[in-house]
């Protein structure tokens, strides 16, 4: 019979084994997973040991979930179980494990990001009580040429500094990698430039390389022109085309995005539940 438990900060060599045995090998395309990988990852996207459960059969990972942990909720960074073993209610079990542990403990939101061509994830996860909370897109090209003027505008910025007006530059909620808490673990890593007027930052962007981590425009501001020149100063300092990932479909940087010529593609959903206090 299948051995189930939940990990502890010594087990990362048995996780990061049960991720390349059972979540991985259905992406044939991702490098196997490291210990330094996993350890890198706690670190950015609060991967925690705690949240997370292997499965095993005669010691043999059969199955995963790697969930994070910060005050405001849980991610479910992945689950995954082998083929064979697939179909047995090893999933579901690992899942309510998870929101059963939640319910004590805290906290009391957990999500999950399925990509859109998962129909069997999708379908699983609403099974198992999750909502559609959101569509993500994902935008890449190079943006249209604009006046140098505009693009003269937007100066290089320390990324705390562009960071400071994050809660009220964002009126909607981003995606875990995305989110406050992980650009401030990410901001020695980033290059940001800021769109200055009338001695004050009208926006901002933050790039890691050519991929767009953070793209926010102070709500009373021309998002078009803000935004427009943000992208090609951004696309300036880089030879190849840019990308932004997941961003969500109520977002107001969605048609900024698409009117500056990156092209839109939606890639997953966001689903979640709260999760009701046990005794509460």
């Amino acid at each position: 019979m299948p051995l189930y438990r939940f990990c502890r900060p010594e087990d990362i060599p048995l996780i990061v084994q049960a991720i390349n045995a059972s979540y991985d090998i259905h992406f044939p395309e991702r490098s196997p997973m490291t210990v330094a990988q996993f350890r890198a990852e706690m670190s950015l996207l609060s991967l925690w040991p705690s949240n997370t459960m292997v499965v095993l059969e005669d010691k043999d990972p059969i199955a995963v979930i790697v969930g994070t942990k910060r005050p405001y909720g849980c991610w479910i960074a992945m689950l995954g179980v082998q083929s064979g073993y697939q179909r047995h209610g090893i999933g579901r079990y690992i899942v309510d494990a998870l929101i059963r542990k939640l319910s004590i403990i805290g906290p009391r939101v957990i999500s999950v990001d399925v990509p859109v061509d998962n129909e069997g994830g999708l379908t699983f996860f609403k099974a198992v009580g999750f909502e559609v909370w959101t569509p993500y897109w994902c935008f890449e090209g190079r943006p249209h040429p604009i006046a140098p003027e505009a693009v003269r505008q937007a100066h290089p910025v320390k990324p705390d500094v562009a960071l400071a007006r994050y809660e009220s530059f964002h009126p909607v909620a981003q995606c875990w990698e995305r989110d406050a808490y992980t650009l401030q673990l990410y901001a020695g890593r980033l290059t940001g430039y800021a769109f200055w007027e009338e001695e004050a930052i009208r926006g901002y962007i933050l790039l890691q390389h050519a991929t767009v981590m953070d793209l926010a425009i102070e709500p009373h501001a021309d998002p078009l022109r803000v935004g427009t020149a943000l992208l090609a100063r951004a696309a300036a300092e880089t030879d190849g085309l840019l990308r932004m990932d997941k961003v969500p479909e109520q977002d107001p940087m969605r048609p900024v995005l698409e009117q500056a010529g990156l092209t839109p593609r939606q890639t997953h959903v966001q689903l979640g539940q709260r999760i009701v206090k046990k005794g509460g």
